[in-house]
């Protein structure tokens, strides 16, 4: 095996664990929305960001090391458009998290620990981060608590 070889190897693993992550995250996400049970939401948002720390972001930061060693090692450009659109989304999926999601998630915490799960600021709240990861499957199941939990759901 090459160099290259392995580095793609590590590449694709990193890509296939941090977006694996992050639709892993999405489906229980939801059904933590669509549940009735006191707590669920709660525990979903202190896992969703133990897991987004120590397994999304590390594998993210590895597929962007990996890509540049890869680059240098295939005598490909930086200037090449695909690897400048690459480049371009993870600097945009990186200030997403850093300026936007990580503060709202910490907001979320703290309203739900002073309010309720069941509460009119949370669900706003809960809608506007997931509509910020762009997920439509936790956004239409935001309201299932307060409308009962309809045929569809992912409990079933």
């Amino acid at each position: 095996m090459s160099i290259y070889e392995l580095l793609k190897l590590i590449h694709v693993l990193g890509a296939i664990t941090w977006v694996g992550t992050s639709i892993e995250q999405q489906l229980v996400g939801a059904r933590a929305m669509s549940s009735s049970e006191r707590g669920r939401l709660a525990h979903f948002v202190d896992e969703a960001e133990w897991v987004g720390v120590r397994i999304m972001t590390p594998a993210a930061i590895l597929v962007v090391i990996v890509g540049v060693l890869m680059v240098i090692e295939s005598g490909w450009n930086f200037s090449d458009t695909w690897i400048l659109i690459g480049i371009g989304l993870f600097v945009l999926t990186s200030l997403n998290g850093m300026v936007f999601l990580t503060p709202q998630t910490k907001k979320l915490k703290l309203l739900i620990a002073e309010r309720s799960e069941d509460d009119a600021g949370v669900q706003a709240l809960v809608k506007r981060v997931t509509l910020a990861v762009a997920h439509r499957p936790v956004d239409l199941n935001c309201d299932r608590r307060r409308h009962g939990n309809q045929a569809g759901s992912l409990d079933e």
